[in-house]
């Protein structure tokens, strides 16, 4: 009897050795996989926000920060009312799983920032420099530009301007929406023009304050369907009590 329990505990740390370490190998892949990052960079002096930074790693997560602008008191009543509106120096959020992987593809496909590909054949607007960095656990690269007639590089400026674009709306649209509500059609008809030229991207890291402008009663009808438009446009399913 006991040579038998003998043999069933030899065969069973056996079995156990042989079974893949699967939760293991999971933990270690996330833990590599957020060490891949992109940022994307955009300085413009004569437009605000002067000077931003969006990121993008493996995992998805997403962060959009602004350099903070510096005034005196002088400077900063004359501030409009809705200055209290302006985008938080750091916001984090979610990219769309797709759009990170595309992210990442693309800048597979531009050797990931080796080279210049800055637009020099003759002078062009200047729409402010900007760069692309791209950093792993292994090698970094970077490239700086004004204008691209690369491809790959156009479909990245986009997506980073887009995003920009999207998450600036936000605390404009919050603040409205706390403080003048009358103000809503005119800041979301806004946001439509943009959205018609293809310049807002990840709408989805604005939905649920889409969602509760469509949704709340004290807003004007056609700022409502505005954000349930907006809502359509992205894709994006409306919640039940923002149904027209």
């Amino acid at each position: 009897m006991f040579q038998k329990l003998v043999c069933l505990v030899v065969v069973t740390i056996a079995l156990c050795c042989c079974l893949p370490a699967q939760d293991n190998t999971s933990s270690v892949k996330e833990v590599v996989g957020a060490s891949w990052t992109i940022n994307f960079t955009l300085d413009r002096p004569v437009l605000e926000p002067h000077h931003y930074l969006v990121s993008v790693d493996s995992l998805g997560h997403g962060s959009y920060s602004i350099a903070a602008e510096k005034t005196d008191d002088s400077a900063a009543s004359d501030v409009h009312p809705d200055a209290s509106a302006a985008p938080p120096e750091i916001v984090k959020f979610k990219w769309d799983a797709a759009t990170a992987r595309h992210i990442f593809e693309l800048a597979r496909q531009a050797n990931y920032f080796h080279g210049d590909f800055d637009y020099r054949k003759h002078p062009v607007a200047d729409t402010g420099r900007k760069t692309l960095a791209y950093n792993d656990s292994t090698h970094a690269g970077q490239t700086s530009y004004n204008w691209s007639e690369n491809p790959t590089i156009t479909e990245l400026t986009k997506i980073f301007t887009g995003v920009a674009a999207t998450l600036d709306f936000g605390p404009r649209l919050q603040y409205l929406l706390a403080h003048d509500k009358l103000g809503l059609d005119q800041e979301l008809g806004k946001m439509e023009e943009v959205a018609s030229y293809g310049e807002l991207a990840e709408l989805q890291v604005v939905a649920p304050l889409l969602q509760q402008i469509a949704s709340d009663a004290g807003v004007m009808n056609i700022a409502r369907e505005r954000a349930r438009r907006l809502l359509q446009h992205a894709g994006l399913p409306l919640s039940a009590s923002s149904q027209p």
